[in-house]
């Protein structure tokens, strides 16, 4: 037997399966970034997490924390860039779901020609909500950068946009909460999500400031459930900054986060 082969195989034997379980058990509660287990729903999964940090994205450490990227562009920004510029016009109105403060809104101002009247509303936790407030208050912004707590509030929109955050929501999904709306965005723009070929499950995330439920989505189910709502896709692109390897569950990794362009 090849001595990869052999190592791998006591890997997989109960006692040193265990003794790594706990190893990882330890690594993970430290580790940002780090993902643990496979379950079927956020409540399992956070119920599961340590109790070193606090859970979820409603709580006081997370406002601010993504404040320097008001001024920075990063790879995964340029296609969402590049569409903006081609749908947006003066009349437009973008629902950002998950925006936090501001962050898209401050950072792509300066390269979108189609801007003077365009109106960004942002849905967010309450703890961001009113720090987004008063960031848009005191920096002049208020009459056309607003804050929502109510994700419903796309109804109408242009362009519903949300980068990195539809795999924290538990409910409702964006099929179902675009169902519900009487006049559903005609675009949507969405970036850093997690789709694979496999089924989709939760795992929990350390977020470093705390523990997070992430749900994985299966490709043709995600894709599919937006067929049947009018939705087809013009564009995509793969995110490398991005990915999802849960130990122990090969079957769960993914390895390239995925961005889409749909219109309706």
């Amino acid at each position: 037997m090849p001595l990869t082969s052999l190592i791998d195989t006591i890997k997989q034997m109960p006692p040193m399966l265990a003794w790594r379980k706990q190893r990882y058990e330890r690594e993970f509660a430290n580790h940002t970034n780090s993902f643990r287990g496979v379950f079927d729903s956020f409540e399992d999964a956070l119920a599961s997490a340590p109790e070193t940090k606090t859970k979820g994205y409603n709580v006081d450490e997370f406002v601010g924390y993504f404040d320097d990227r008001r001024h920075k562009l990063f790879l995964y920004d340029y296609p969402i860039l590049f569409w903006l510029d081609r749908i947006l016009n003066d009349e437009s109105r973008v629902f950002d779901i998950g925006g936090n403060a501001g962050v898209h809104y401050v950072a792509y101002r300066p390269y979108l020609r189609a801007w003077s009247k365009v109106h960004w509303e942002i849905c967010e936790v309450p703890v961001v909500v009113r720090a987004g407030r008063e960031f848009a208050e005191r920096e002049g912004y208020a009459d056309r950068l607003t804050f929502t707590e109510d994700m419903k509030s796309a109804n109408g929109a242009h362009v519903l946009l949300s980068l990195g955050t539809l795999q924290y929501i538990d409910a409702p999904g964006l099929p179902d909460l675009l169902e519900s709306l009487t006049s559903p965005p005609a675009h949507l723009l969405l970036g850093k999500l997690p789709l694979h070929a496999g089924r989709s499950y939760v795992t929990l995330q350390n977020g470093g400031v705390h523990f997070v439920a992430q749900r994985v989505f299966n490709r043709e189910d995600f894709l599919g459930a937006l067929k049947e709502l009018g939705y087809r896709v013009i564009d995509e692109w793969q995110d490398n900054s991005r990915s999802c390897h849960v130990p122990f569950h090969p079957e769960c990794r993914v390895p390239v986060f995925t961005g889409l362009y749909l219109s309706r």
